[in-house]
């Protein structure tokens, strides 16, 4: 991330479980997330995705997702 033309990480831990849990400000809404780092979307709960100001639509495109483990 670049903030103000300087490079910014940060450092997460993992859980007892291996999993990286964060809590990230989406717009006004604070959210739980787990950090997936080959992942090349996102998907939010239709509850997270109201608290962040989405309106989700019946009339969405939808998408059949799969994970590593089913």
């Amino acid at each position: 991330t670049e903030a103000l033309g300087r490079q910014i990480a940060e450092v997460i831990a993992s859980d007892l479980r291996g999993h990286y849990m964060v809590h990230p400000n989406v717009g006004s809404a604070r959210l739980r997330m787990l950090v997936d780092t080959g992942a090349s979307l996102v998907a939010l709960t239709h509850e997270d995705a109201l608290k962040a100001g989405l309106r989700p639509s019946p009339r969405d495109p939808l998408r059949r997702l799969s994970t590593a483990n089913g």
